[in-house]
């Protein structure tokens, strides 16, 4: 498990929650927790972990419902860190933008591009 992508994805997915719900760049304890917590963003971070791949199989390394909820607690206490970010300034920046365009520019249409440079500070952060 990649775990820079978990944590990439995390932090976009209650960083766009928190701005939805509260209008300001945040990421609330109470998005970070749901959004882990969630269906949805579990079967997000499977669809973007590929497994891991050996001469004679195929090895699954999606994560278990525990991890989810071990990662969920370990990195919470970094919230304000990553709000630090500039990818992730940059990402509250563009989700700012798409609420002044909104029905011009679908949901998610700009605030995705800064996902890279989450991704990015993710592995840096991470040592990976």
């Amino acid at each position: 498990m990649s775990k820079s992508m978990v944590l990439a994805l995390a932090i976009t997915e209650s960083a766009a929650k928190s701005y939805r719900a509260f209008g300001s760049p945040t990421i609330e304890r109470t998005a970070w927790n749901e959004t882990l917590d969630s269906k949805k963003f579990q079967d997000l971070v499977f669809s973007n972990l590929a497994p891991a791949k050996s001469i004679f199989s195929i090895k699954s390394s999606a994560p278990t419902l525990q991890d989810f909820r071990d990662f969920k607690n370990e990195y919470v206490a970094n919230l304000s860190k990553y709000m630090q970010w500039g990818s992730v300034r940059a990402f509250f920046s563009l989700l700012e933008a798409e609420k002044y365009l909104e029905g011009r520019v679908p949901e998610d249409f700009l605030s995705e591009t800064a996902f890279d440079y989450v991704y990015e500070d993710c592995q840096e952060f991470l040592g990976e």
